[in-house]
């Protein structure tokens, strides 16, 4: 049982490869957040408990969904915000940093920061394995798919040096990258890969072989058919989660 988090008080003052250059911000900025939960993510095999856990929060005044951001150390560092207002989403505003009132912004840098770092570190460290997302939302629906959940979101496509560290110091050997679907079918009318297909492997294979030097390194990915057009593999929930583990190659 968590009785004390200790790094809550001075995780502050511990500096790490990954967070050198993060401004850390004061919790009670907030304190302007509700905690409501968006019904959508519900849908998509995100539990309240979960969201409670990872401290998604809801900005009433922009009908924000806000995923906070914390360091390895539980430090707040940021802020990635998921627009739910129509005008916003068709001016390219789908995500966004908080902004509030007084003109303070919430915003960091994405290739300094694994989410759900802070929260999923010890089963990293544990089970010395990690599931490799793109997005925060994977890591949420892993709350409910993993016995222990060791995944971590690289927000995108890039895997920083300073990323690898991080997982490097938890003594990772395993390491499974679990991109979304970017496409339609792997191969055409011809039986030849797609151009699409094409282009997710040379992404694939740039993660990999940064990672290849310090373990084993596995892709979970769709090749029967079950994810829709950019789906994460874990959108659709435990079971066909593991029926595309089943199909993971080296």
């Amino acid at each position: 049982i968590n009785i004390y988090n200790w790094e809550n008080d001075i995780g502050k003052y511990l500096r790490t490869k990954g967070n050198r250059s993060l401004e850390i911000y004061d919790r009670k900025l907030l304190n302007v957040l509700s905690d409501k939960y968006y019904q959508g993510w519900i849908d998509e095999n995100i539990t309240l408990d979960t969201m409670e856990k990872f401290g998604i929060k809801f900005y009433d005044r922009l009908q924000q969904i806000v995923i906070t951001i914390y360091d390895e150390n539980n430090n707040l560092v940021g802020t990635h915000c998921r627009n739910l207002n129509p005008q916003l989403i068709d001016k390219g505003m789908k995500y966004d940093h908080l902004r509030l009132l007084n003109g303070k912004e919430l915003k960091f840098s994405m290739g300094s920061v694994l989410y759900g770092l802070n929260v999923n570190k010890g089963n990293i460290e544990y089970t010395k394995t990690v599931y490799i997302f793109e997005s925060p939302k994977s890591v949420l629906q892993c709350e409910n798919i993993l016995e222990l959940n060791n995944s971590i979101g690289i927000f995108g496509l890039n895997m920083q040096k300073s990323k690898i560290e991080m997982l490097l110091d938890l003594g990772v050997e395993n390491f499974i990258i679990c991109l979304d679907k970017q496409y339609r079918s792997m191969l055409d009318e011809n039986g030849q890969e797609t151009k699409e297909f094409e282009k997710y492997k040379k992404i694939v294979y740039k993660i990999a072989d940064k990672l290849l030097p310090y373990g084993k390194v596995e892709v979970i990915y769709d090749d029967i058919d079950l994810l829709e057009y950019k789906d994460s593999p874990s959108d659709k929930g435990k079971d066909i989660f593991y029926k595309l583990k089943r199909e993971i190659i080296e």
